[in-house]
């Protein structure tokens, strides 16, 4: 028997304590995805929504490295993953957070925290366009650098 997206959703409905706005109720982390396309005016407004964070002293720390299935990109991420987040491979993108923990004006103590915020809003936005994320944090950092050439000279997490 195969099960549909609107049956996994459907178990996945939370047991609120109180009530929440509809795009935070019918979010949750997927470790399923679709084939279909992500369109690209979406994408972008995923993206923008991110760019428009807030973050302390307006410092915007963050960058994010998209990479789309089948590109090379992609199967670099994967190859960084631990072998866990195998689901990880069926997704349209593998999207990377990462902040700069010092800029011009010297050291950024909120940088991830910062980060933190632009991917909350990354994700909300996803799924208010109907489209699922799931963060993940198994994965080999320094491989994950080396992969994708994040060369930096302030760039010092993922």
């Amino acid at each position: 028997m195969r099960i549909t997206t609107q049956q996994i959703i459907d178990l996945k409905k939370p047991k609120l304590k109180e009530d929440i706005i509809d795009v935070l109720k019918k979010r949750f982390s997927s470790r399923v995805f679709s084939d279909d396309e992500v369109d690209n005016t979406d994408l972008n407004s995923i993206i923008e929504s991110a760019r428009w964070a807030p973050s302390s002293s307006n410092r915007q720390p963050w960058f994010f490295y998209l990479a789309k299935k089948g590109s090379h990109g992609f199967r670099k991420t994967l190859n960084s993953l631990n072998e866990s987040n195998y689901w990880a491979k069926h997704a349209g993108y593998l999207v990377i957070g990462c902040y700069l923990d010092e800029d011009s004006i010297g050291k950024n103590n909120y940088a991830q925290y910062d980060l933190g915020q632009a991917v909350m809003s990354l994700v909300i936005q996803a799924q208010s366009l109907g489209y699922y994320a799931h963060q993940i944090g198994g994965f080999n950092k320094d491989l994950l650098k080396e992969n994708i050439a994040i060369n930096h000279p302030f760039f010092r997490g993922l």
